[in-house]
């Protein structure tokens, strides 16, 4: 908990937006780490909304503390050729009445100073923006692997703190962050605008913030400010995971061919097809030699994983980097001749409506 010293007098209000669609077997765990923030004894007041689909099974667990007033919940009529987050996370900034605006998923717990850490960081730190990685609830092996796989890591580890600028941008170390966990005065939202609610794929959230960099603005990324997050459980749940991350990056790189980020992910991707022609020409030429390299590079990254992880089972990693990282180029090929055959299918929003009227008027306590 943090000193109640450390804050001004006057509390900013805080609005917490996250979009659901069929989140019942986590909402309940989200809300109640969101009602015991700590802010909220510190005198601040905050805003939790919850935007679904209509008839959107999210609200049976949390009908009590939706009818009570604790959580405002809306339902979105949205036809999307994939994730429907944005046009939702939208909906809800809309709505939102905080000079402080959090982002989550409907899939996190946050720690009990989850709030006023993120504002605190605001207030002190100079940046209008500011985010934190996503650290593993679980404690099996696909949970370690996401938590630790030192090779093509999705999340944004954050092992020290950094800054996003338009010269950081797409740099090694730079990683941009996810809306899973950030803060942003609502300024930021003003002027920088909606999330992009064309974008249906994983990567939905980088455009915003890569349109929040370009602004003008930077973004202060901090391990400290660290929550929770249900990993995928499952080798098919994570591949189809990497499959939308491919399918993601190439809507990305279509859309912004020429920033910093995209020309990264383009060179990387180069180097992987120039990589993966030379090994299977030097396994067409000295089969021998070259699966006895693979073998050597396998053990060596194999022992890396191990010492870093300090898991034992960390000697799988590498073969599971391997086909996830197959599971990524194919989602990026995938979407490539969609794009180029058939074309984007466009979000429809239809209309949104409250489905429980409630205008809380100082905290959600």
């Amino acid at each position: 908990m943090y000193n109640r010293s450390l804050f001004p007098a006057e509390l900013p209000m805080v609005s917490i937006v996250v979009p659901v669609r069929n989140s019942e077997g986590s909402i309940r765990r989200l809300t109640e780490s969101l009602l015991r923030q700590d802010y909220v004894n510190m005198g601040g007041a905050l805003e939790i909304i919850y935007i679904g689909s209509i008839g959107d099974t999210t609200w049976a667990p949390i009908r009590d503390v939706i009818a009570d007033g604790r959580v405002v919940a809306i339902e979105a009529d949205i036809v999307a050729d994939g994730r429907d987050a944005n046009p939702k996370r939208n909906i809800g900034l809309r709505r939102a009445r905080g000079q402080i605006l959090a982002l989550t998923d409907s899939d996190m717990e946050m720690p009990d100073d989850w709030v006023s850490g993120g504002v605190l960081r605001l207030l002190q730190s100079g940046h209008k923006v500011v985010a934190g990685p996503m650290v593993s609830l679980g404690s099996g092996f696909w949970s370690d692997y996401v938590d630790h796989n030192e090779i093509g890591s999705k999340t944004p580890r954050m092992a020290k703190p950094y800054v996003i600028t338009k010269e950081t941008l797409g740099k090694p170390g730079y990683k941009l962050p996810i809306t899973a966990n950030v803060f942003l005065c609502r300024e930021v939202f003003g002027r920088v605008g909606d999330l992009d609610p064309q974008f249906t794929q994983t990567y939905d959230d980088y455009v915003w913030f890569r349109d929040i960099v370009v602004t003008g603005y930077s973004i202060l990324c901090d391990p400290g400010l660290a929550a929770y997050h249900r990993h995928r459980e499952g080798f098919k749940s994570l591949m189809r995971e990497y499959w939308s991350a491919g399918c993601g990056c190439m809507d990305y790189i279509a859309r912004h061919k020429a920033d910093a980020f995209s020309r990264a992910r383009s060179r990387q991707l180069a180097t992987l097809l120039y990589g993966s022609i030379a090994a299977v020409t030097l396994l067409a030429l000295m089969p021998v030699l070259t699966v006895a390299m693979g073998v050597a590079g396998y053990v060596l990254l194999a022992a890396i994983s191990i010492l870093k992880s300090e898991k034992r089972s960390a000697w799988v990693f590498p073969a599971v980097t391997f086909v996830l990282g197959c599971c990524f180029i194919y989602g990026i090929i995938y979407r490539f001749f969609r794009q180029s055959w058939r074309g984007v299918v466009l979000t429809e929003i239809r209309y949104h409506s409250l489905l429980y009227i409630h205008e809380p008027q100082e905290a959600s306590s």
